[in-house]
């Protein structure tokens, strides 16, 4: 009789229809290393597969040649006294448990066998197939050829199942105690067999937030009965790693169907998940691009019709500048008049680095001169909004390639964009360093603001987008400074500062990448 504990017929159920859906190329591995004779069917009785076992036990065939043979034919070539017993197992819809049968191979052969059948059913109760597995009939003498399987029992099988199941795979007993586990799960969870067989309950050893709770897989199939699929959850690791997985569970039963216990099945989908994130951000950056396209054509056709109005503007402004001689107010008038202009030429500049990349005029900067003179021209600011400007550059900070003009613009926009989040007064620091390990220059501007909200982050770098007050600005500082900083090969980050404002993070590569700047 099988092992109450460990009934081979649960397990192999479980394997060939629960986890089928995992890897099926390794489940099959698993079943043809399966000891003892084994052999599943359709629900027709026809031949699907058999393990090496069975190949030895029908030889002088190869498995081969064997499934060739095999398949199609209805009475599998296994014979018992009366007939098929697993054609008749599946017509009389009973499974058989060690009964006994004499087996007949190609050559004619017969021998003594005790045959064992698990019926696969769909959902809705109908038999899919079946499950043969055979053994030595203890009790009647085996022809001298076969006697090999005569010390190999269910344990030895379902002990070679579990261990090379491709995944990582455990069973439980009726208070949820884990009492297998394979070489998989060892090396997923961090601990070694002998730290968790008898010792731990699987919420000990997953650790998930629906363990010990109604949402627990393994409950909710020994309560109802019933397999558990492909349902994602979080597993941590010894070492706290938090790692996504897929589980599916189902229970392990006796004879009569008590439940015995269960067992669960699960695949680390890591990298299924980076996966998708890394197509998530690809898409993502391919609408940015996609944007920065669009305003840049629309830029680039608006500085081409209103550049010539502007123009006129600014040279009929400058005469009448030197005609009306010393009248104050309306020279201040003209002043408002040429610097609303100025301003409109200085914004279509910088839209025009969004609409096709510009043809740098490359050099080695020098980090130190980008620095001042970026904080020198963003001094009047400054010192009108009482921010506090500190700088703190390496000294022996290496040069990068790139164009020192387009990167104090990218500095300017981002000490702006510090100091515009300031509400009154503040401090923003300027720092300067080299990252030997990345071989990168990282530039840091730090303010003491309110911080940018997690959830907006990701949106700051839009053409457009802004959280500032109307005519505090257009959106568009942040979006050129990140355009700059990939021209030159490198990326932003944004952090939080210790002060709860934030710090922007320029990542400068010591040679561009980009070999058509």
């Amino acid at each position: 009789m099988h092992d109450e504990t460990t009934p081979f017929e649960g397990l192999v159920t479980f394997l060939y229809r629960n986890c089928w859906e995992l890897k099926e190329d390794a489940v099959l591995k698993t079943f043809f290393q399966c000891p003892g004779p084994s052999l599943i069917t359709d629900g027709s009785g026809k031949t699907l597969f058999l393990n090496e076992s069975m190949e030895n036990l029908l030889r002088p065939c190869l498995r081969d040649g064997l499934t060739q043979t095999l398949k199609g034919r209805s009475e599998c070539t296994i014979m018992g006294e009366n007939g098929c017993f697993i054609l008749h197992s599946i017509s009389t819809d009973e499974e058989l448990d060690n009964v006994s049968v004499c087996i007949r191979n190609l050559k004619g052969d017969s021998f003594p066998m005790l045959a064992s059948t698990t019926l696969v059913r769909d959902g809705n109760g109908t038999i899919e197939g079946c499950l043969a597995t055979l053994q030595p009939d203890k009790s009647k003498s085996l022809p001298r050829q076969y006697d090999t399987y005569s010390d190999i029992g269910p344990d030895a099988v379902s002990d070679c199942l579990i261990e090379n199941f491709p995944t990582p795979f455990f069973t439980v007993d009726q208070s949820l105690m884990i009492t297998r586990m394979n070489k998989p799960l060892e090396d997923l969870s961090g601990y070694a067999r002998d730290e968790v067989v008898g010792k731990m309950k699987c919420s000990e050893l997953l650790r998930t937030a629906q363990c010990d709770t109604p949402d627990c897989l393994l409950m909710q199939s020994m309560e109802k009965s019933m397999r558990m699929a492909g349902v994602r959850r979080t597993f941590r690791s010894r070492g706290g790693e938090e790692i996504p997985i897929l589980v599916n569970a189902s229970i392990i039963t006796d004879a009569s169907g008590h439940v015995l216990g269960g067992f669960e099945a699960f695949q680390d989908i890591s990298e299924i998940e980076n996966a998708r994130k890394d197509a998530e951000k690809a898409r993502l950056r391919m609408l940015q691009a996609e944007k920065l396209g669009a305003v840049g054509r629309f830029a680039a056709g608006l500085a081409h019709e209103i550049n010539n109005p502007i123009t006129g503007i600014l040279s009929y402004s400058d005469l009448l500048m030197k005609e009306i001689g010393d009248a104050p107010l309306l020279r201040e008038d003209l002043g408002n008049i040429i610097e609303q202009a100025l301003r409109c030429k200085d914004i279509l500049a910088r839209m025009s680095i969004l609409s096709q990349k510009p043809l740098l005029a490359l050099s080695l900067a020098n980090i130190h001169k980008v620095i001042n003179i970026s904080m020198e021209n963003c001094a009047h600011l400054a010192l009108s909004g009482h921010v506090t400007l500190t700088r703190d550059v390496q000294e022996d900070i290496p040069r990068v390639r790139g164009n020192e003009n387009f990167l104090i613009q990218l500095l300017e926009n981002l000490i702006i964009n510090a100091i515009d989040s300031l509400s009154g007064s503040g401090k923003v620091a300027v720092a300067g360093r080299f990252d030997p390990d990345s071989q990168r220059v990282i530039i840091e501007i730090e303010d003491t603001g309110c911080g940018i909200p997690d959830e907006l982050r990701t949106r700051v770098f839009e053409p457009f987008f802004t959280t500032k007050p109307a005519g505090k600005g257009f959106g568009l500082g942040l979006s050129i400074a990140h355009e700059i900083v990939s021209l030159h090969g490198g990326h932003m980050e944004i952090g939080t500062s210790p002060s709860g404002g934030t710090i922007f993070s320029v990542h400068l590569p010591l040679e561009s990448i980009e070999n058509d700047l």
